[in-house]
């Protein structure tokens, strides 16, 4: 089963034109396109979180602020299609800036056009924790963990949001470092001010020194509150 998944996922990642001429079961763009929203786990509500659309709610910023954005979006676009030499990316700073809306955008991107890379996984931190607790209860836990730990891309969105129990730091640990010993591509978006981290968290997701990370944050206001908060 895991082999016959295994072939599929890696399918599903080689470009569309490729794709249609080798297989002979004819199935429809449209079906594959929704094949690879489903390997993703992203929300249908967040298909609209593109790249394009990212500042399409900031009419509050002045001209040096959506240049900022601006930036921080090419940076991110960038990474998006492996124009990066860093596999992680991190993304902090001031709540509603738009953090999610930018890791989102990876995760589209990747759906829209599989030739940028692999599929992504997404999924909050807190969602990741409660699968991981339901898996106690069908003793599925060891595979849903081998999940995020063997995702081509995995996307942790809103780090620090949990209850920091012993269990679920260590939960998140041991996915952090599995991902951080084989540099495999992760996205973090983190409101926490990185002195309150857990340490081995912290020191591994803010690895600027090896070239593991690009670490890109602001303190620009909540374009939901149009206030500065954390």
């Amino acid at each position: 089963m895991l082999t016959r998944y295994s072939e599929w996922t890696a399918w599903l990642h080689t470009p569309i034109a490729e794709r249609v001429q080798a297989c002979d079961c004819r199935r429809t763009l449209e079906h594959v396109r929704n094949r690879r929203i489903v390997i993703s786990e992203l929300p249908e509500k967040m298909r609209r979180m593109t790249f394009a659309s990212f500042l399409d709610a900031r009419e509050d910023l002045d001209k040096n602020q959506r240049a900022e954005l601006n930036g921080i979006k090419v940076m991110v676009q960038s990474y998006a299609y492996a124009r990066l030499e860093t596999p992680w990316l991190v993304l902090y700073g001031t709540k509603g800036w738009g953090k999610t809306h930018l890791a989102v955008a990876v995760v589209n991107t990747r759906i829209e056009e599989p030739e940028a890379g692999p599929i992504p996984k997404f999924v909050s931190v807190p969602g990741l924790l409660n699968n991981l607790r339901q898996g106690f209860d069908d003793n599925s836990y060891a595979d849903r963990l081998q999940s995020y730990f063997d995702a081509p891309m995995l996307i942790l969105d809103d780090l620090g949001t949990e209850n920091a129990t012993s269990w679920a730091i260590e939960q998140l640990f041991m996915i952090v470092d599995f991902r951080y010993g084989r540099e495999k591509a992760t996205v973090i978006t983190t409101n926490t001010n990185v002195d309150q981290m857990e340490p081995r968290i912290r020191d591994r997701i803010l690895d600027r020194g090896t070239g593991l990370c690009t670490a890109l944050g602001t303190t620009l206001p909540s374009y939901r509150q149009r206030e500065v908060t954390w």
